[in-house]
Order: C-alpha cells, then structure tokens, then sequence
C-alpha cells in the first residue's frame, strides 16, 4: 500500500490539477445525483450527458457550416470556452425537459438520450478531427485539467452543499412530495426549474472537461450507494458526496498504479462498491429479520 501511495504522489506534479478536479466534480455532482436518484430518474443523467456532448458537437459543426471561427475548436483546447458553453446550454435544456416536468419528461428525455448519441456521429462524419474531439468526451479523460477547472468545481461544490444546506427543507419537500410542498405556498416549478438549471449547468462543465462516462458516474453512482443505507434524503446529501470522495481517491490511486485511465477506474470502483453495499444491506436486513423471528 505505501509503494502505491508513493507511485500516487510521485505522480502528483504532472497529474495534480486532474486528481483535484476529479475530485471535487465527483463531490458536487453526487449531491445533485441524490434529488434525480430520489426521484426516480436516474436516466435522466445520462441524457442530459448525451445532450451536452451532442450540443458541443453542434457548435463544432456550425464552426465549419457557417464559417463561424470562434466556435472551431483546437487542438489540445477540450475546455474551449464555445464548447463548455455549449455543453452547458444543452444539459440545462435537457435537464428542464427531464427534471423540471417528473414523469411526463421521460418520452423527452428518452429522445434527448438517442439524440444526443446519434447527431455528433451523422453531423461531424466527415469533420475526423471535429469526431474525434466529440469522441473525446464520450470516452472520458480528465488529462489535461488545468488550475482554472480546480478552482471552478471546488467553488460549484462549495455553491451546491451551501444551497442544499441553506434550503434543504423545501428542496427536500419538492423532490419527494410536490403536491404537499405546492400545498403549503412553495413555488415548485420555479424550484423544479432552478434545479433543473443547477444540473444542467453543473453537468455542461463537467462533461466539458471530464467527458460523459465519469459525470454520469459520479452523478447516479454514489447517490444509489447511499440510497441503500440512508433512510432520508438529508442523510444522502452528506453520504453520497463523502462515498463519492472516498472512493475516487482510491480509485485514482490504483489506476495510477496500473497505468490505467482514472475516469473509467472511478466509475468501475463506484459500480462495484454499489454492487456490494446493496447486497451487504440486503444480506444485514434478512439477518436482522431471522434474528428478529427468533427472539
């Protein structure tokens, strides 16, 4: 273990800013994955993400379609201004489509999903260099983050746990019961929209520079871990960002390690960790229910 953790920070000084940011955007978007996972529509994360990528390959092709240079984006430049910009304005759309309507979005989210996957592969199918960037964000990296992107999600994180602590109460009662929320004077389309506007935000940056694979991840992964313990959805907003910290911290070490790419390592790790907490706190409820019969 100490020869890994001396592999870790021997490797810090070329990988820093990308460790940090890994981090920290997997701390802000497992608090906004816990309000979809409570309501039920963690599918929503992946459209939104497919949303994003498509956008950004919309302004790639309108670069080229309209002559327009400010939209081109550069070699080595995957945070260019124009395609966070994008990406931002396609997760909100998609999120306000999803989040913000309940039930009745998920034919809308269905579509931004297959959309969102489809259109960057027919629109840049002969821009290879346009596809490539595209690609780059489906495939997830998060080489190449800079001090400007830690400093930006340690204060969206910062933003995100303030809000949820500040209004927790009312954003408890329009994810969980709309009907009572709307009932005592609660607007809840504005706050389904704000929400919905928060993730759609909180997603474009994300993918932007970490790529769709690692922000689905780190947005429904965590969240579902801490579903299967915490009983409130209070209890979520603190376990699913302390779980999602922990366990890209060791996720990062062990692919550093085996010169494997962290993204997908961080989303493996949270997939296996969900796989064994669910089925510890299945194997502990049945042995309390037996222990239970027989006293």
């Amino acid at each position: 273990m100490n020869a890994f953790i001396k592999e870790f920070l021997t490797s810090w000084q070329f990988f820093g800013n990308s460790y940090l940011s890994g981090w920290l955007i997997a701390v802000a978007l497992a608090q906004l994955g816990c309000l979809v996972v409570a309501r039920n529509q963690a599918f929503l994360g992946a459209a939104v993400a497919q949303a994003s990528a498509g956008s950004v390959a919309i302004a790639l092709w309108a670069s080229t379609a309209f002559a327009i240079p400010w939209l081109a984006s550069h070699e080595g430049d995957p945070g260019h201004a124009a395609n966070t910009a994008a990406a931002i304005i396609g997760g909100t759309l998609a999120s306000i489509a999803g989040l913000a309507r309940g039930r009745s979005g998920d034919s809308s989210t269905a579509w931004l999903f297959l959309m969102g996957g489809c259109m960057p592969m027919l629109l840049l199918a002969t821009h290879p260099h346009d596809l490539e960037q595209v690609s780059h964000l489906f495939a997830s990296s998060l080489i190449g983050a800079s001090r400007i992107d830690v400093e930006m999600f340690a204060a969206l994180a910062v933003v995100i746990a303030v809000g949820f602590a500040v209004f927790r109460r009312r954003i408890c009662l329009v994810v969980l019961d709309p009907t009572f929320a709307s009932a005592v004077g609660i607007r809840v389309n504005w706050w389904s929209a704000g929400l919905a506007l928060s993730l759609g935000v909180a997603l474009g940056l994300a993918i932007a520079s970490a790529g769709t694979l690692f922000t689905f991840g780190c947005l429904v992964l965590p969240a579902l871990i801490a579903r299967s313990w915490c009983r409130t959805l209070a209890g979520m907003f603190i376990a699913a960002p302390a779980i999602a910290l922990m366990v890209t911290i060791l996720a990062f070490v062990w692919a550093n390690h085996r010169d494997h790419p962290p993204g997908q390592m961080a989303v493996a790790f949270l997939g296996a960790v969900l796989v064994l907490g669910t089925g510890a706190r299945r194997l502990l409820t049945m042995v309390m229910r037996v222990a239970k019969k027989h006293s």
